[in-house]
């Protein structure tokens, strides 16, 4: 049996999939759609998440598990619900999920470890640093990610899984003034390694 902090850091956390990014006419707010299967009893679960993207913080969120018999309405029931408790915040903030932002690919493909990659004249860069006192398994190391996009740091807000490890860029999405960076990134499964992502916001000029 693995000891108990083992068992944490090899856990699968969510979320696994991106639905989408929308932002506020104005630019001023992102909001990040993601939804996961919840592991074991298999609960659908979605969750939208409302940045500000001036600062990067988040400023609301709400989330939804579809249980017992609900859940039989699966991941796309789980997406019509978070929306419809959203919905008063949504309209508030003028942002219309039926029409979501278009994933640019970071220079056409994948950047991290310290590079830098431009498209459509946003430079991201992304640097990592070695996490000590992780109980990770045996090999593997966990790492802190970085980001500067157009010279501009980022603030990482969102949750960073323990024993992650390599970060990457993986798309940018812009509204505005500001944007939304898919970092994408890699952790100990039951498997080998799984892949996630998460989020950071933040503006662009």
């Amino acid at each position: 049996m693995l000891p108990l902090a083992l068992a944490l850091a090899t856990e699968e956390p969510p979320p696994t999939e991106l639905v989408a990014v929308a932002f506020a006419a104005n630019g001023v707010v992102a909001a990040v759609e993601t939804r996961w299967v919840m592991d074991g009893p298999g609960f659908p679960v979605a969750r939208l998440a409302l940045h500000d993207t001036t600062t990067g913080q988040l400023r609301e969120q709400f989330e939804v598990a579809l249980r017992e018999a609900d859940a039989s309405r699966g991941l796309t029931g789980a997406t019509a619900a978070v929306r419809q408790d959203a919905a008063a915040a949504l309209a508030r903030d003028g942002i219309d999920l039926s029409r979501p932002a278009t994933a640019e690919g970071c220079g056409g493909g994948r950047c991290g470890g310290g590079s830098g990659c431009a498209g459509g004249g946003v430079a991201v860069v992304v640097t990592t640093a070695p996490v000590t006192g992780e109980t990770c398994p045996a090999g593997w190391a966990g790492e802190a990610p970085s980001v500067t996009v157009s010279k501009q740091a980022w603030t990482v807000t969102a949750g960073r899984p323990d024993c992650a490890r390599g970060f990457a860029a993986s798309a940018l999405y812009r509204g505005g003034h500001g944007g939304v960076l898919v970092l994408s990134f890699e952790i100990p499964g039951h498997e080998g390694a799984a892949q996630r992502f998460m989020a950071v916001v933040g503006p662009l000029d």
